[in-house]
Order: C-alpha cells, then structure tokens, then sequence
C-alpha cells in the first residue's frame, strides 16, 4: 500500500510549472521549439506512465494466477 504524497503542486498556478519560454506570449521560433519540446516530453512521461502501469499489471494478473494454482483453483 503506498502512502498518499502531498499535493505541493496544488498551491501553484499551472503556469508556474512550464518552462520559461512556454509562458512567454508570442509565436516566435523560440517559443515553438520550446513548446515542441515540452510536448515531447511529456509523451515519453506518458509513454513510461504506461509502460510501468502495464507492468504493474501483469505482474499482479500473474501472481493471482500463480497463488490459484498453488491452492488448485485454476
């Protein structure tokens, strides 16, 4: 069981947590590279979010299976 964290972000405007050129207004090249790489970054978070959360569940799926064989239920 995981202990709940702290919400520190909570108290933050969401703003505050970008990059400095993502809060910056404008549609310079500077802005668009940053906001490309903000982007690919947080679909390799997402990706590895998944990656682990499928794994999660595998191994639970697989240890169930395993404790229902041990105790001839399966």
């Amino acid at each position: 069981m995981t202990t709940p964290r702290p919400d520190c972000f909570s108290q933050l405007p969401l703003c505050s947590l970008l990059p400095l050129p993502l809060r910056q207004d404008g549609n310079s090249a500077q802005h668009q590279e940053a906001v490309a790489d903000w982007s690919a970054e947080v679909k390799k978070m997402m990706t590895l979010m998944r990656t682990v959360f499928n794994q999660e569940q595998k191994e639970k799926y697989l240890s169930t299976v395993m404790e229902q064989v041990r105790k001839g239920t399966a």
